[in-house]
């Protein structure tokens, strides 16, 4: 699973960072991760990640499909997006109170 090593906050940045909108709400539906009777158009796009990321590591069909979406990227982009992630992270948890 390309996202297991990142906390679940890094994992909605790097799904929002490395997925179109589109993209993402199209998973959404597809999967049926949002709320019963939630219109996919009123959540934004970290509402709609995180509803990905809430089934991530127990849903085999999530997990395979963000994966295989969001690892489109080269090795080499994966790893700058975990650095940018990873940085974007720190520097929200720096201005946290």
């Amino acid at each position: 699973m390309l996202l297991s090593p990142l906390s679940e906050d890094e994992q909605t940045t790097f799904i929002v960072v490395s997925l179109p909108e589109g993209v993402l709400r199209k998973l959404v539906g597809r999967l049926g991760t949002a709320p019963k009777g939630t219109r996919l158009d009123a959540l934004s796009v970290w509402e709609l990640a995180d509803t990905l990321v809430d089934y991530y590591a127990t849903d085999a069909e999530v997990s395979d499909l963000v994966d295989k979406h969001a690892g489109s990227a080269t090795p080499r982009q994966r790893a700058g997006l975990h650095d940018r992630v990873r940085r974007r992270e720190t520097a929200l948890d720096a201005n946290r109170p």
